[in-house]
């Protein structure tokens, strides 16, 4: 299995793969000198796949770049050549870059630097994933944190309503027994002057009654007097008649 049909089921695009070797896409340097044009001859058709393909170009044309950039051009030997033909697709008019190259150690250093290159991006992507989940977790423990803060604020809120109603429930208490307290001072003021009004009534029923027996007495003392009186006057005048 050659590189190309490697990185084309990579991308899922396994199934293009007869076209791309019929086309004689098949080195590194050919799929990067695809455009776009070029590729619904090769079966690619699909928004997403042509999307897929034109990205695995671009990323082969730079690893081509620095290869080519860091390889002495003196010391290259060009071994094939390449012949480009126009050919036109059923109906599409697409035109095919048909090539056939001969390769030799600088088409190996170029697939080592483009599997170099895929390394470093798998690697790259690794680390961005480890960072992601990273954050991830940071994330979690910040929320985590944040619902318990708010948990510990709503018990507190509990709390602080709790001991409010207490609070008022307790002044309340002081209030009603304070009330109580006062009614009962005042039933007892009551009853005190009901008790000194009945004392005084009854001293003033005491007094008026020793004063009817005073009053009676002395009318008694007066009576027997003038009975006296009157006795001692009849007898003195029967006793005058007696003498006369």
């Amino acid at each position: 299995m050659g590189l190309v049909t490697t990185w084309l089921k990579g991308i899922g695009l396994s199934h293009c793969s007869p076209h791309f070797r019929s086309h004689g896409i098949t080195t590194p340097s050919r799929l990067a000198s695809l455009t776009l044009s070029d590729y619904t001859a090769l079966g690619v058709v699909e928004a997403g796949d042509r999307k897929k393909l034109f990205y695995l170009v671009q990323r082969i044309k730079m690893a081509v770049r620095e290869s080519e950039g860091n390889v002495n051009t003196g010391e290259k030997e060009i071994r094939g050549r390449e012949q480009v033909e126009e050919k036109k697709g059923g109906g599409g008019g697409d035109m095919l870059i048909q090539t056939t190259t001969t390769e030799g150690e600088d088409e190996t250093a170029r697939v080592g630097t483009v599997e170099d290159d895929e390394e470093e991006q798998q690697e790259q992507e690794k680390r961005r994933k480890a960072k992601l989940r990273a954050k991830r977790v940071v994330k979690e423990k910040e929320r985590a944190i944040r619902r318990r803060k708010e948990e510990e604020s709503e018990r507190e809120r509990v709390l602080q309503d709790e001991l409010r109603q207490q609070a008022e429930q307790e002044e309340r208490e002081r209030e009603l027994e304070l009330e109580s307290r006062r009614e009962l001072q005042r039933k007892e003021e009551r009853d005190r002057v009901l008790r000194d009004r009945a004392q005084k009534r009854l001293a003033e029923q005491r007094q008026q009654q020793e004063q009817r027996e005073e009053k009676e007495r002395l009318e008694e003392e007066e009576r027997r007097r003038e009975e006296e009186r009157v006795s001692s006057s009849s007898s003195s005048s029967s006793g005058w008649k007696v003498v006369q």
